[in-house]
């Protein structure tokens, strides 16, 4: 549970780094460069994110380490949050520039996000009605 309000509030911090005007988003294209990907990121936020970021990615990395048997694979999350920390260095070392390359990156923790709550809400046993009533919704995501 505690991973899933983490993850729900590191989620919070990339939407509100994104410029969520219309006119920013107009044309997407996968071809689009950093120019593009950068005039969408405000930043204003940028630095907030970062460090919960980091604080999330060492916290559930000792977790695991202490606790391996608390997940299915714990080499993988390792590996995983190791490979994060290191993508981190772009938007750390290049801020002003590269900034928007965390917006990036973060956006799979969306993913995330809705898997937790899955297996949340599958895992529940008080049959309340409405965590399964919202289990197509977050299966869908």
């Amino acid at each position: 549970a505690i991973n899933v309000l983490c993850l729900a509030v590191l989620d919070v911090l990339v939407l509100a780094n994104w410029k969520l005007e219309r006119a920013a988003w107009t044309s997407l294209k996968i071809t689009d460069g950093p120019d593009m990907w950068a005039a969408r990121w405000s930043g204003q936020y940028q630095h907030a994110l970062m460090t919960m970021v980091f604080v999330y990615m060492l916290s559930d990395s000792l977790f695991v380490l202490l606790l391996p048997q608390s997940v299915k694979v714990p080499l993988a999350i390792l590996v995983h949050h190791a490979t994060c920390l290191l993508a981190m260095v772009i938007p750390w070392l290049y801020p002003a520039t590269h900034g928007y390359t965390l917006g990036i990156f973060m956006s799979a923790d969306f993913n995330t996000l809705f898997l937790l709550a899955r297996k949340m809400l599958m895992r529940s046993k008080s049959g309340a009605a409405l965590p399964r009533i919202l289990l197509p919704l977050v299966s869908m995501c």
